[in-house]
């Protein structure tokens, strides 16, 4: 259940960063004709929105998981990428 928060949490946050840098990139070159926010903080931001989605899709399947052998393979794996 930690794990799965700890993936919840980590995606919303991405969503959150990824959703506020497209929308402000958008903004600029909207409001300000600024070209280069596109190209820098689009890409970043359409990443970002990517591994939000990846780290939302591996908690719910992380929840499906009954087999406590692999529980503790795929806990120790995010706890270890989590704490780099």
């Amino acid at each position: 259940m930690f794990v799965s928060f700890v993936l919840h949490s980590a995606g919303g946050i991405m969503w959150l960063v990824g959703i506020v840098g497209l929308v402000t990139a958008v903004y600029n070159l909207i409001v300000y004709r600024v070209f280069k926010d596109i190209v820098g903080a689009g890409p970043f931001s359409l990443i970002i929105l990517l591994l939000e989605a990846i780290f939302i899709l591996v908690a719910y399947a992380f929840e499906k998981e009954a087999d406590s052998n692999k529980i503790y393979a795929y806990s120790a794996r995010i706890i270890a990428l989590v704490g780099m």
